[in-house]
């Protein structure tokens, strides 16, 4: 069977994105669990564990960047959160596309800390995609 395209992914997963061009995430309403778009090159080792860029500050004029900084919010405030782990075509591009993602598993969002002015998630174990 085919992948989805990344916006019927966040369908698949309860959560439709807002905005299919300009969405970096999503809330499934159900539960409130917040699935985020994070980039496969954009992670750090921190100690013993590895965390990935959920917030980067020299996106804050994209149209994104607001609703990122809600879905952040509603992180921190303890809903459970995901992250869809995505691969840039061109990491060198500015804007990045997308060119594949991983469709069956989903990375959990542990601590939250931020560094410089940026938001990092922890990345917990791996789990499978449910539909």
């Amino acid at each position: 069977m085919a992948k989805p395209s990344i916006s019927q992914h966040f369908v698949n997963l309860g959560a439709p994105l807002r905005n299919v061009v300009n969405s970096w995430g999503a809330v499934r309403e159900s539960d409130g669990a917040v699935f985020l778009r994070v980039w496969r090159d954009r992670r750090r080792q921190i100690d013993v564990r590895w965390f990935r860029q959920l917030l980067h500050k020299a996106s804050e004029l994209k149209v994104g960047y607001v609703e990122r900084i809600e879905h952040i919010d509603l992180i921190r405030a303890g809903a459970p959160a995901y992250m869809v782990i995505v691969t840039a075509a061109d990491p060198e591009a500015s804007p990045r596309k997308i060119g594949s993602y991983t469709p069956d598993r989903l990375v959990p969002i542990g601590e939250l800390v931020e560094i410089d002015g940026e938001v990092w998630g922890e990345c917990l174990p791996p789990v499978a995609t449910r539909h």
